[in-house]
C-alpha cells in the first residue's frame, strides 16, 4: 500500500487550474494519485504491506461573508472505508463454447466429462491512497476584545468554519475534475473526432472547424445523434469501448455521460431553442462541467481552454535520463463511461483539536484520507470537436 501526500498537488497545481490562475492550465502529474489498477501477476509483497488577523475594535456591526459554497461536479464517490487494506475488482472473459455431441453419439465412443472448466479471471489492485490536511485555529481572549458583543465573536467563528468548508468543498472539486481529465488522457485511443466525422459524413461547402461547429445548427443534431448512437452501443457486449482486455458491457443504469457546459449550451440555444419537437434530441441524462482542467484567466474562456484535456503519463526519470511524458488531448466536449469505470472511496478521520494554554487558542486538524482509481476495462469514450 502506498500513502501520498497532495497538499503540493492542490496547492501548486489542481487548485490553481479550477481558480484560473493560469491562461493555459498546468497538465497535471496525476501518476501516484489515481490508481489504475495493477494486474495481480505483477503485484510484489511490498505492495501489499502495508490565520488570524486584528480586527478594528469598537465596530458597531460587522457582516460575515459565510454563504456556503456548492460545486456540483459528476458523482463518481463509491463508498466509505474504516479500516485499511487494497481494493480488488475482479472480471472475467467470456466462456468458449464447445461442441455439443448429444446428437452424434457413435456406438463405443468414449466422451469425457471429467475436465475442469474455470472462467479466465482478470483481477487489478488498487493500492494507492492520498491525504492532506486543513489546519485552523481559533482564539479565546483574542476576539472577545475584537468585538462588541458575542455576536461578532460567533461571526467569525462561522467565518472560519464557512472558508474550511469552501476550501474543502472546492479541492475535492480539483481532484474529482482531475479524474476526469486523467481518464480522457488514458482513452485517447476512443476518441470520437465529431467534426472529422462530419465533415466525412455531410461535405458541407465550407468544412466546420472546432472554432465554427458549435454554431453550427446542422452540426449540433449530427452531434447529439453520435452521442445518443453511442449510449445505445455500449450496452452491447464488446471489448472496443475499454482497454480491450475483457469483455464488457454497460447496462443503462451504469450509464454516465458528462458534456462541456459550452456544448451543453450550444445545444440548449442553438439546437433545442429552434426545433420543434426539441425532445427528440435530448441525448439522455447527462451532467455538465465548465471545464476538464480549468478555465484560464479570460473572462468568457475559449473551447481551447475549457475542452482542453492534459496530464503527466510517464513521470521523469532522473536516474534513466527521461523526460516526463503529458499527453494531450484537445477541444473534448465530452466523455460516455460506465458508473464503474471511475470512482472515490474514502476514509472519514475525525477532526482533531489541541488547546495552547500560553496563547489561550485552539488548533484543530482536518485530515481528508482518499483513494482515487480509474478501470480502463470499463466503458470510457471520449468526443472531439477535432
Amino acid at each position: 500500500m502506498t500513502l501520498e501526500q497532495i497538499a503540493t498537488l492542490l496547492n501548486d497545481t489542481l487548485v490553481p487550474n479550477i481558480l484560473g490562475a493560469e491562461a493555459d492550465p498546468v497538465a497535471p502529474d496525476l501518476t501516484n494519485v489515481i490508481d489504475l489498477g495493477t494486474k495481480i501477476a505483477n503485484i510484489d509483497g511490498d505492495t501489499l504491506k502495508n490565520y488570524t488577523k486584528d480586527f478594528a475594535l469598537g465596530v458597531i456591526r460587522t457582516y460575515f461573508d459565510t454563504k456556503a459554497y456548492q460545486k456540483v461536479s459528476p458523482d463518481i464517490y463509491i463508498d466509505s472505508i474504516d479500516y485499511g487494506g487494497a481494493i480488488q475488482r475482479v472480471k472475467a472473459r467470456l466462456a468458449q463454447a464447445s461442441t455439443s455431441p448429444i446428437y452424434t453419439l457413435q456406438n463405443g465412443t468414449r466422451y469425457d466429462q471429467d475436465t475442469y472448466h474455470e472462467p479466465e479471471f482478470n483481477v487489478k489492485l488498487y493500492t494507492k491512497s492520498t491525504i492532506f490536511r486543513l489546519e485552523f485555529s481559533i482564539p479565546n481572549q483574542k476576539w472577545v476584545k475584537a468585538f462588541t458583543g458575542p455576536e461578532g465573536v460567533q461571526g467569525i467563528v462561522s467565518l472560519i468554519y464557512s472558508i474550511i468548508d469552501r476550501t474543502l468543498t472546492n479541492e475535492i472539486y480539483a481532484l474529482t475534475m482531475s479524474m476526469f481529465n486523467y481518464l480522457g488522457v488514458k482513452s485517447a485511443a476512443r476518441e470520437i473526432r465529431l467534426v472529422t466525422l462530419y465533415n466525412q459524413t455531410m461535405s458541407p461547402a465550407t468544412p466546420l472547424t472546432a472554432a465554427t461547429a458549435l454554431h453550427d445548427f446542422d452540426f449540433l443534431q449530427f452531434a447529439a445523434e453520435q452521442i445518443m448512437l453511442m449510449r445505445d452501443y455500449v450496452r452491447d457486449m464488446n471489448s472496443k469501448y475499454n482497454d480491450g482486455e475483457v469483455e464488457n458491457f454497460t447496462a443503462e443504469e451504469d450509464l454516465r455521460v458528462t458534456v462541456l457546459n459550452m456544448f451543453d449550451k450550444a445545444m440548449i440555444a442553438k439546437l433545442r431553442a429552434n426545433t420543434y419537437h426539441e425532445n427528440l434530441l435530448n441525448v439522455g441524462r447527462y451532467s455538465t462541467v465548465n471545464s476538464w482542467m480549468g478555465t484560464g484567466t479570460a473572462l468568457l474562456p475559449s473551447l481551447a481552454v475549457v475542452g482542453k484535456m492534459a496530464a503527466v503519463t510517464t513521470p521523469a526519470d532522473p536516474d534513466a535520463g527521461t523526460e516526463e511524458v503529458v499527453t494531450t488531448l484537445n477541444n473534448v466536449i465530452g466523455l460516455v463511461y460506465d458508473r464503474y469505470t471511475l470512482g472515490i472511496t474514502s476514509t472519514p478521520l475525525p477532526t482533531r483539536s489541541h488547546y495552547n494554554a500560553n496563547g489561550d487558542f485552539t488548533n484543530y486538524f482536518m485530515d481528508r484520507q482518499a483513494d482515487y482509481y480509474i478501470d480502463t476495462r470499463e466503458t470510457a469514450v471520449v468526443f472531439t470537436l477535432n
